[in-house]
This record gives structure tokens, C-alpha cells and sequence, in this order.
């Protein structure tokens, strides 16, 4: 989003708590994951399922019958590759889906949580400090500050400098094909166009005549 000039405070703080509640989940290794196997359709047509209905009373026997399951299967299924019991994977992603509504601030935390499919404000409460470590109304008011107008009266806008996207570029960038790199120096082809950076302080860079390009490095 900040590479393509977009700074929708709102948004970006959506992104990063959907970020950290990822990165906090149980390590999972690539084995225990279901691609590749027997399970893997099953698994994601039950995945498809809760994300489509969570704001319903929805109840594991649910999602069973939907899908022709036992529920026994489901069960396992589910808890093997989630690594919670269903119960409470339906309440993160009730949680989850509700933060755009808490940050705009315009309902009570109790409207928000019966809407996201919560029984109550206090069971949406508990669900939320346990995935973010902070109380929603507090999360709430730390991203109103956020927002807070500068003297001259104009939002704050939350973009990067050229540096910045410099040093993120690969992140987004599809197209770039890595040739070489080593500790001093990065040379990759974009767009059939050949590019490099210097880790290093460089003192001279010459190009033959044949395309070829030396770096000379200072002595340290």
C-alpha cells in the first residue's frame, strides 16, 4: 500500500494487526501443513466455509454437515492444522473481522462485538486482549491519537522516501531476477534492464566497452 502511495491510516492498521496476530500464532512446520495431501481440499473447504458464516451462530456440527463430515473429522482436521480448537479459531476470526468497525469508532465495543458474531462485549473483550495484548477501547484510542491534526490543521500522511523504497522494492516487485550477491555489492535484471546497489562505500566504477562493469572498493 505505502509503495503505491496509498496512506489509509484505517487500513494500514487493519494490515498490521492481521500481521501480528499471524506472526503470534503456534510455529508450524512445512510438514504439518496440509499441501500436498488427502486433507488439503477438505481442510480449505472447511477454512472457506467458517470465513463465509462466522457472523452466524455457527457451531462445529455446522460445518460438518455442510461439508458431509463427521464430526469427529472435523475436529481433528481442523485442530491438527489450526492448532486451537474450533471454538476459539471462530472467535479470532470474528475479532479480526470486527477491527475496521472499532477503528472507526462510530459504535459501542458491544455493538461491534454482536455484530461480528461475539455472544457479548466481554467475550469479545477477553478474545481480543488475547490476540493483541491490549483491550479494544485501548486499541482504539491509540490509533485515534494517531489521527491527530498538526497545528497547521492537515492530517498526517504516512509515506516512505525514496530510501525506504529503495529497500523494500523486492518485496513487491515480481519481476526482478537476482544475478549476483555477495557482501559489497547486489546486481539484479528488471524489465530486461540490468541494475545494481553497493552495500559498501565505493571509490570508482568504470564500464568496458563490452558491457562490463568493475567496482572499485576503498580500503577499510
Amino acid at each position: 500500500m505505502l509503495m503505491d502511495g496509498q496512506s489509509n491510516l484505517l487500513r494500514l492498521n487493519v494490515l498490521m494487526a492481521e500481521l501480528v496476530c499471524f506472526s503470534a500464532r503456534e510455529n508450524i512446520s512445512l510438514e504439518e501443513l496440509p499441501l500436498q495431501s488427502e486433507y488439503q481440499e477438505n481442510y480449505l473447504k472447511a477454512i472457506k466455509y467458517i470465513d463465509e458464516h462466522f457472523k452466524e451462530p455457527l457451531t462445529l456440527q455446522d460445518v460438518a454437515d455442510r461439508l458431509s463430515f463427521s464430526l469427529s473429522y472435523t475436529s481433528k482436521l481442523l485442530k491438527k492444522y489450526m492448532g486451537i480448537p474450533f471454538s476459539k479459531y471462530l472467535s479470532y476470526v470474528r475479532v479480526r473481522a470486527s477491527l475496521e468497525a472499532l477503528l472507526e469508532g462510530k459504535e459501542q465495543i458491544e455493538q461491534i462485538a454482536l455484530e461480528c458474531g461475539m455472544p457479548n462485549g466481554k467475550a469479545y473483550t477477553k478474545t481480543f486482549r488475547e490476540l493483541y495484548g491490549i483491550l479494544p477501547s485501548a486499541y482504539r484510542r491509540q490509533f485515534r491519537q494517531n489521527l491527530k491534526y498538526s497545528k497547521d490543521e492537515e492530517g498526517r500522511v504516512m509515506q516512505l522516501d525514496e530510501e525506504q523504497k529503495s529497500l523494500l522494492s523486492h518485496l513487491v516487485e515480481g519481476n526482478r531476477q537476482m544475478v549476483y550477491e555477495d557482501a559489497k555489492l547486489v546486481i539484479w535484471k528488471e524489465q530486461e534492464k540490468f541494475c545494481c546497489q553497493v552495500k559498501e562505500m565505493w571509490s570508482d566504477v568504470t564500464v568496458a566497452a563490452n558491457g562490463k562493469i568493475e567496482v572499485f572498493f576503498e580500503e577499510t
